[in-house]
């Protein structure tokens, strides 16, 4: 389990600035600092994060091995079938450093471009979007049902120290694009993680006249699932491979992640054009999309392997879902 440390002084004097005359700052400021701060939040820091080796917090169905990307690849271009996929690029939003999921795979599209975390998107005119669990990654709203109304909670600086607090109301983002669909009524103490920014990404990512598709790959439920089913929230916070409820323990040093509200980005999809289909387990996806390569990778042992990882029920196959998108 993580313990808790002296937070880098960089961190704590960026918290300090983004916090209001009464030292608090919304869950979701205090998320986006300690996941993107510019030197110490998470997916800045020069290390390795994923994988199985020590050291690192997590791993994806990327780690399974190349596989994967050969799968996605395949799928992809099903996606934009009967159109060749040599006059596409293949895009990969945040790649890890040491590698994207098509590193030495051949996916048969014109050009395969890796766009890491930080870095902005930009598609060549037709392209084939794909994010595996980066909507996930982020920052988020944390909000509480109580006494009869909906409040939100913050981070509190306190000296050198951060505890969470309960704001005195609801930030303007969650205002503007939350309130207006939240229950009337709930449990008492039911709480609700949401990262509206998840959402202003994908239309970020949607944005232009490119054509083509996307693939987002993450957790998720649909918001009535958000509602009623999780009463104690879907953040999380991931060090050395052990999940916990700390989340205010070393920032910067472990993941945070809540689950993504799929049909809030099925409506975005929309209103920027793209048809998306209905959303689905990982292993439900691979299969139908994939079964080209799939009937290619049974000759091999190790690809067999892999393969059953990612779309055995027990394993990535039923605990990621794949939304996908065409325009």
């Amino acid at each position: 389990m993580a313990t808790r440390e002296t937070i880098p002084a960089p961190l704590l004097s960026a918290f300090r600035d983004a916090a209001d005359a009464e030292g608090c700052l919304t869950y979701a400021d205090f998320s986006r600092l300690a996941l993107y701060h510019e030197t110490e939040g998470y997916y800045r820091r020069d290390r390795q994060r994923v994988g199985k080796k020590q050291g690192t917090d997590f791993y994806t169905s990327v780690s399974v091995g190349n596989v994967f990307g050969r799968m996605i690849a395949e799928a992809a271009r099903q996606l934009i079938a009967p159109q060749n996929p040599s006059d596409f690029t293949l895009a990969e939003i945040g790649a890890e450093p040491e590698g994207g999921m098509f590193a030495g795979v051949e996916t048969g599209f014109g050009a395969v471009k890796t766009f890491p975390l930080g870095h902005e998107f930009q598609p060549d005119p037709h392209t084939v979007l794909v994010a595996n669990e980066i909507l996930d990654a982020q920052p988020f709203h944390r909000l509480e049902f109580y006494e009869g109304a909906w409040r939100e909670w913050g981070v509190a600086v306190d000296g050198d120290s951060l505890i969470e607090v309960p704001l005195d109301k609801l930030s303007e983002p969650v205002q503007k694009h939350l309130a207006d669909a939240l229950p009337a009524e709930s449990l008492p103490g039911y709480r609700l993680d949401i990262a509206l920014e998840a959402e202003t990404l994908v239309q970020q990512w949607a944005a232009g006249n490119w054509s083509g598709a996307m693939i987002l790959i993450d957790y998720g439920k649909d918001w009535p699932e958000l509602t009623t089913v999780t009463p104690q929230g879907t953040a999380r916070a991931y060090f050395q491979h052990q999940q916990h409820n700390e989340l205010l323990t070393l920032p910067g040093q472990q993941d945070l992640t809540t689950h993504v509200c799929w049909d809030r980005i099925e409506a975005v999809l929309k209103a920027s054009d793209f048809a998306p289909l209905p959303y689905e387990r990982q292993e439900a996806f691979l299969v139908k999309r994939g079964w080209a390569e799939i009937e290619r990778l049974s000759a091999d042992f190790e690809s067999r392997r892999q393969l059953q990882s990612l779309i055995h029920p027990s394993g990535f196959g039923s605990k990621f879902q794949v939304l996908a998108a065409t325009r």
